[in-house]
């Protein structure tokens, strides 16, 4: 291991990675008046956010769907239970009680309705 030079900064919010989820908290932050830092470990050159390999898409689950088919799925998306070629280990200390908020909470996202006005008019 090298040792590079330290840098000191001070912020009210540091904010870490920058997908779409922490750009917009930079932005939140920011406008809320304080100041944030943003870290990236990846070079600016190179960056290939999770919400880039996504396509830009985030998925909110319908509020009239099956509560345990949600924690199910989203179990098996956070901690890669039941996925036969996952890259990390699994981790159910973490897992069932993530999966449950998000099977809860998600549902609950404006962008699980379309208004109507929107829905037909894709403009």
């Amino acid at each position: 291991m090298t040792s590079e030079p330290t840098q000191h900064d001070d912020a009210d919010v540091v904010i870490i990675g920058f997908g779409a989820a922490a750009g917009c908290a930079a932005i939140e932050a920011h406008d809320a008046g304080v100041t944030v830092v943003r870290l990236e470990k990846q070079p600016e050159a190179t960056h290939y956010s999770n919400t880039r390999m996504s396509g830009g898409g985030f998925h909110s689950p319908s509020p009239d769907g099956e509560w345990a088919a949600i924690k199910a799925y989203a179990q098996a998306m956070f901690s890669g239970e039941n996925v036969p070629h996952k890259l990390e280990g699994e981790q159910p200390e973490f897992s069932d009680a993530l999966a449950a908020a998000w099977a809860t909470y998600a549902p609950q996202n404006a962008a699980a309705e379309v208004p109507p006005e929107t829905a037909s008019n894709p403009h």
